[in-house]
C-alpha cells in the first residue's frame, strides 16, 4: 500500500483486518469460522473477533504500547484545522524510527494511531 491509500483508509473492520495481521501479527484462518475462532492471536491462542483498534481508543492504545516496545518513539499532537475538508480538531501520530524518519498517521486518535502504524510497516521499520 501506497502512502497516499493508507492515509485514505476509513476507520472500519477493513482497517482492524490489517492491523491485526501486519502490526500486531495476528493471523486470519477463514477455515475456523464455522467454528468461532478465526484469528489466531500467538502461541496457538485463538480470538473470535478482531479488536476495534480503529475506533475504540484502548484497542488503538495497545498498537501504541507494541510499537514503543519495539523502540520507536510515539508523539501525540491535537492540531485545530479551519478549513475544509476537516473543519475541526485532528490527532496528528508521529513515529521517529531507528533512521531518523518520522511516519505520521491523521484523522481520530485511534484512526491516527492506526494509519501511523501502518506507514510504518509499509516503509519495513517494524518486524512483528
Amino acid at each position: 500500500m501506497t502512502i497516499l491509500e493508507i492515509d485514505e483508509l476509513k476507520a472500519g473492520p477493513e482497517l482492524d483486518a490489517l492491523i491485526a495481521e501486519k502490526v500486531m501479527g495476528w493471523e486470519y484462518l477463514p477455515h475456523r469460522l464455522d467454528q468461532g475462532w478465526p484469528w489466531k492471536v500467538q502461541d496457538g491462542v485463538r480470538a473470535t473477533k478482531c479488536p476495534k483498534y480503529s475506533t475504540q481508543m484502548t484497542s488503538a492504545w495497545e498498537v501504541a504500547e507494541k510499537i514503543s516496545r519495539e523502540q520507536f518513539s510515539i508523539e501525540f499532537r491535537l492540531v485545530s484545522m479551519p478549513s475544509p475538508p476537516h473543519e475541526q480538531d485532528v490527532w496528528r501520530v508521529f513515529i521517529l524510527t531507528n533512521a531518523d524518519k518520522t511516519i505520521c498517521g491523521e484523522g481520530t486518535a485511534p484512526l491516527a494511531i492506526c494509519r501511523a502504524a501502518l506507514n510504518l510497516v509499509n516503509e519495513n521499520f517494524y518486524d512483528e
